[in-house]
Formats: structure tokens, C-alpha cells, sequence
């Protein structure tokens, strides 16, 4: 194997600066920005440079590709400047796109076209240059230098990196020289931005017509897509056809996670299939042109799988964004799995339709945003009209919010948590949830007597971003609900609900002659918390469920408290107030009996909603008794 020259090098590097100057001078411009954002002391992103930061990222390809077909001849003369002038344009929408500032309202919307395009894009560079070429060679030849320049490019990167790493490691252990993290990671955006880029751009031919044999495909390409991607397929293929066994055998219908897989395992067949394309007309390899055939045919009862699969979720919980790709994916792997089965042939196929469907599904009334926040709307919309919570367009028993003297929100108690199941509360949790991420609560504003979205931009004045309320708990506490209320699956059972006093650094026992210190948890065998004082005795025994009282015995007189009042209380004024902790007087009850005064200083209280009952599942508590006749008692 030969090695270039440094001369080579250098001289292609200059040669790539020449050919690519806006593709190499948007890499700049990303790195440049990406590196002020490690700099940014602040705990949130400047959303201006990370946005420019993104735009510029997405420059590299887009100028790139008009590079190629600037070169190719295909933009001649007055057509090249206008080809960079249009993609300079398209980058400026896409910027305009995203969220100008740091708000409550922003969602991810933005930040997923901004995926849908930069794919779309990469896709336009592997088929544009020769679209109108019918020479499949020519093209594949194309993107194997393309995808080789990736590959290699990313091993050199890496190798650079690390070499660079070990260096500095050396100089930091030898000369006691402070290197801090923030300059590793500031090295490894130059090495990918810039090094990584250049070096891919540098070894772009000017010419891509000659037709190159099978000999010139590298050997270990052909060897790992050979003998270790094609394994792979097959094996993945018999794992989703024996989970489909399994479902046609116990009836037991597909879970979501089995769209992905269905999903990966057809990428991958795609992808081996476009690497393996120039071997299977050759004599010794016409296996696999019948491998790829079968396969194409295989695919179909995945496909009507997947669609299953996806059906049951949307059925029960209606389409999101997720769901929506995942079956746009679907109807593409349909058509491209019929267009080989039938004998069609030409690869291109693939990537400029798979790159409209990406572009199409990413706007209009029909695409991924719209369909999917109708879908949850329309959901929302039937749970909240079948409670009684949403009449004729407009939420009953609406909360109406007032601001204090410190801008948090202070609202009246909520009046429609027994209106709903407790199943639909925590669906509503979620959809509130979700189209505050990906689509915002424009169409829910007319429900609503207030303007929320103004009430949240005032009590989000000049607060850190984790001080600020969020819109969906905000929206879903002036519907009068609160999700506390209800139960919730989370990965490991139901979500807790804990009240917390603020921490204190000292407790005050003036008045008191004793101060104990008590854990208890429901998982533990219940015992009663003894304590002897003189020759008396005190037992407490805390309640596992807030319907049960909390006793006393002393010296054989008993006293019941019941705590369920206090503790409603408590969870109206945290969900209501949206309090993740309260002041130490809040979570206190003192009591007098028989000459004895005991005050429960409580720091947590932990609850878990089961059904109709709220049990108690961990309790920590300061216990302050005093009494006169202790010292009596012990002389």
C-alpha cells in the first residue's frame, strides 16, 4: 500500500479549499460556535449560537452538493451563484424555524425538522449529481467514495484525537500543567469539525464517470458486508419471524419496541443490499442477488407486522410524532420491498424516495406535526367532554389564577378531580405533556377564560429557567386537575407523592425534655416506636394508610389523631401551588394528653396512590416530648 506525500496532502487540502470554499467555511463557523457554547458559563444553552451553530452544521452537505453539480455541469454559468444563493436561503428558513429565546412555550418541533431536513439533505448529495445519469455504476461508484471518505474519515479523526489526548495526558503528568476537560472536548470539536471535514472534501474526485471494476471496491468493505452484515441480517430476520411464531401461537399482540427492531433490521437489509450491489452480477455471486430477492420478499409479513404492531398503539393512544414516522417508514419499506420484488432495479430509487418522504411528512396539513396534535387534541378533547370537565368548547370550574407579591401563581382549590377516572387523569397528564413538547397549547387556548400563555410569561419573568412554571402542569391545574390525585405507572409501580419540609439546620426543643429521631417504611414489618421516659412508657404507631389514625398510648391512655385532613391539606397546597417542599411549620402537629406534649417535626412523608386508597410508604419525623411529671416520675 502506498502512502501519500505530504506535499499530496497539503496540495489536496488546498485543492478541497478551492473546489468547497463555503462548505469548509460553514464547518469553521459550526466549530467556532460550538466551541463559545462550551465556554458559556451558564447552565442553559444561548439558543442564538446553538441555532447558528445547527444552520452552519447543515451548510456542510447542502454547499457541498452544489459544489458537485456545479462541477458536473449540471448548474452552468449564472446557475452556480444561484444555486449557492438558494441554499443560503434555505439555511436562513431554517434558522428562522427555530426559537429566537429560552421559553416555556418552546417545543422540540423545530429541532425535529431540523433532523427530517438534515437527513433529506445528506440524501439529496448521495442521488442529485446524477440524477439524469443511467449508468448505475457511475452513481454507486459515487457514493462508495463518498461513504469511504466517511469511514476513513472518521478512523483518522479518532486516531488524531486520541493521539492528541495522549499528549496532552503526557504533558499534564510531566509539567504539572492544569488541562481541564472543557479543552478536551473544545480539541474534539476542531478534530470533527473542521480536521474530519476537510479531510472528507480533500479526497473528492473531480471526475466520477470511469466506470471501476469490482477490484477496486475495498476488500474489507466487501468482507465486512459480506461475512458480517449479511449474518447479521439473517439472524435478526429469524428472531422477528419467531417472535411472529409466538404471536400467531399464543395470540398475545406485538408491543411498540417491535416496530424499531422491524424498522432497523429493514435499513440494515437496504443498506447491505446498496453496499453488496456491484458483486451480484459477478459468477461466484449471483447468491446474493437471490439472497436480496428473498429478502425483499421476507420483508412484506414484517411489514404487515409492524403495521399491526403500530396500529394497537395508535388505537390506544392515538398518533404522535413518533408513531407517524415509524409508519411513514413503513409505507416507504412497502413500496421499496414491491419495486425489487417486481424486478425493478435501479438503486435510486431508494434515496430520492425516501428523501421525499421525509420532506413531504415534515409540513402541511398532512404531515407528522399536524395529523399527530389533531390525533391528541381529539383525544384530550373526548376524555374532557365525557368527564363533564369541557362544555360547549369550554373548561367548567376553571382555576383562575392570581400573581403575589414574589410573581408565583396562587389559584383556588381544584374542583374537578372527582369528575374524572383515575386512569384518563393520568392519560390527560401525558397528552398535556406531549403537546407541550412537540406542538405547544395554541389550539387549547380558546378552552380557557384566561390568557395562559401571558400568565405564564409573567410569572417567568426574571426566573431561572428551573424556577419557571411549567405550561403543561399550569394548563392542566386551571382544567382543575392535578395528576397527584390519580395514579400514575411509572417503570417500578406507582410515582410517589412526597411532602418535604425545607431543610433545617437546627431544631428548636425549648420546652422540651426529650428529642427522637424515627424512620419508618412500609416495606419493614410494622412495629410501634417505644420510647421509655422514667419509668413511663410511649408508644406511637404511624398509620400505612391515611384512613387510619395515627396512635398514642401512655401509660395505658390512648389518643387518636386523624391525619387525613392534614394530609390532603397538604397535598392540595403542593399540587395546587405546584410546592416541591414546604416550610417546617406546615409539616408539624403538636398535641397535649394526660400531661405529656409531643410535636411531630416531619421531614418527609411519602405517600403512593393504589385505587381508592392513599397508603403511607415512608415517614421521617423529629418527636419532641415534654412533660412536667417526667423528672417527678424518675426521682
Amino acid at each position: 500500500m502506498r502512502f501519500p506525500s505530504l506535499e499530496f496532502i497539503l496540495q489536496s487540502a488546498k485543492t478541497a479549499a478551492k473546489r468547497f470554499p463555503l462548505s469548509l467555511f460553514v464547518a469553521v463557523l459550526a466549530t467556532g460556535l460550538a466551541i463559545s457554547l462550551v465556554h458559556e458559563k451558564n447552565d442553559w444553552v444561548n439558543l442564538t449560537r446553538l441555532n447558528l451553530m445547527l444552520t452552519a452544521a447543515l451548510g456542510i452537505p447542502l454547499y457541498f452538493s452544489v459544489g458537485v453539480l456545479s462541477e458536473k455541469k449540471i448548474l452552468k454559468g449564472i446557475q452556480k451563484p444561484l444555486g449557492y444563493l438558494v441554499a443560503t436561503l434555505v439555511l436562513i428558513l431554517i434558522f428562522l424555524n427555530f426559537p429566537v429565546r429560552d421559553a416555556p412555550e418552546n417545543t422540540h418541533a423545530p429541532y425535529i425538522r431540523y433532523i427530517v431536513y438534515f437527513l433529506a439533505i445528506h440524501l439529496v448529495v448521495a442521488f442529485s449529481p446524477y440524477l439524469a445519469n443511467k449508468d448505475l455504476n457511475v452513481f454507486w461508484n459515487y457514493n462508495k467514495v463518498l461513504f469511504i471518505r466517511l469511514v476513513t474519515g472518521a478512523f483518522y479523526s479518532f486516531v488524531l484525537f486520541l493521539g492528541l489526548t495522549l499528549a496532552l495526558g503526557a504533558v499534564h503528568l510531566l509539567f504539572k500543567l492544569n488541562i481541564t476537560p472543557e479543552f478536551y472536548l473544545r480539541l474534539f470539536l476542531v478534530v470533527v469539525g473542521i480536521f474530519n471535514t476537510w479531510f472528507f472534501l480533500s479526497g473528492i474526485p473531480e471526475d466520477f464517470s470511469k466506470s471501476e471494476s469490482e477490484s477496486n471496491f475495498p476488500r474489507e468493505l466487501k468482507v465486512f458486508s459480506q461475512y458480517l452484515l449479511l449474518p447479521l441480517l439473517s439472524v435478526y430476520l429469524v428472531i422477528l419471524y419467531a417472535y411472529g411464531a409466538k404471536i400467531i401461537l399464543t395470540w398475545d399482540w406485538p408491543s411498540g419496541i417491535v416496530t424499531y427492531m422491524i424498522i432497523a433490521v429493514s435499513i440494515l437489509g437496504v443498506f447491505t443490499n446498496l453496499l453488496l450491489f456491484p458483486f451480484q452480477n459477478s459468477e461466484n455471486n449471483l447468491w446474493m442477488k437471490k439472497f436480496f430477492k428473498v429478502y425483499y420478499f421476507l420483508l412484506v409479513p414484517l411489514i404487515v407486522l409492524l403495521f399491526v404492531a403500530v396500529g394497537i398503539r395508535v388505537g390506544q393512544y392515538g398518533i404522535t410524532v413518533n408513531r407517524y414516522i415509524i409508519i411513514l417508514l413503513g409505507i416507504w419499506l412497502s413500496l421499496i420491498s414491491f419495486y425489487f420484488i417486481l424486478g425493478f432495479k435501479n438503486l435510486k430509487t431508494i434515496p430520492i424516495s425516501l428523501s421525499l418522504f421525509m420532506l413531504i411528512g415534515s409540513f402541511g396539513p398532512w404531515g407528522m406535526f399536524a395529523i399527530s396534535e389533531k390525533s391528541q387534541l381529539n383525544r384530550l378533547k373526548t376524555m374532557l367532554e365525557g368527564s363533564g370537565i369541557l362544555r360547549e368548547g369550554k373548561i367548567q370550574n376553571e382555576v383562575i389564577w392570581d400573581m403575589d407579591t414574589k410573581g408565583n401563581l396562587q389559584g383556588e382549590k381544584l374542583g374537578n378531580i372527582q369528575k374524572i377516572k383515575p386512569k384518563d387523569l393520568g392519560e390527560v397528564s401525558s397528552i398535556l405533556k406531549y403537546l407541550g413538547d412537540f406542538h405547544g397549547f395554541g389550539k387549547l387556548k380558546r378552552w380557557f377564560d384566561q390568557d395562559l400563555s401571558q400568565l405564564i410569561s409573567q410569572a417567568s419573568a426574571n426566573k431561572e429557567p428551573w424556577e419557571k412554571p411549567d405550561p403543561a402542569t399550569l394548563y392542566m391545574e386551571t382544567m382543575g386537575l392535578r395528576l397527584d390525585f390519580g395514579p400514575l405507572e411509572g417503570k417500578n409501580g406507582l410515582l410517589p407523592i412526597v411532602l418535604m419540609a425545607k431543610s433545617q439546620n437546627q431544631t428548636e426543643i425549648s420546652g422540651f425534655d426529650y428529642l427522637i429521631h424515627y424512620t419508618w417504611f412500609a416495606a419493614e414489618p410494622k412495629e410501634a416506636l417505644v420510647t421509655e421516659l422514667g419509668k413511663n412508657r410511649l408508644d406511637v404507631n404511624f398509620p400505612s394508610d391515611i384512613d387510619e389514625k395515627l396512635v398514642m398510648i401512655w401509660n395505658d391512655k390512648t389518643l387518636t389523631l386523624d391525619i387525613k385532613p392534614w394530609i390532603l391539606d397538604l397535598i392540595a397546597q403542593r399540587n395546587l401551588h405546584s410546592k416541591f417542599d414546604f416550610e417546617q411549620e406546615a409539616l408539624t402537629l403538636e398535641k397535649e394528653f394526660e400531661g405529656l406534649k409531643v410535636r411531630f417535626l416531619f421531614s418527609t412523608i411519602q405517600l403512593n396512590q393504589q385505587e381508592e386508597k392513599t397508603r403511607v410508604e415512608f415517614v421521617n419525623v423529629k418527636l419532641l416530648i415534654g412533660t412536667m411529671s417526667i423528672a417527678n416520675s424518675e426521682k
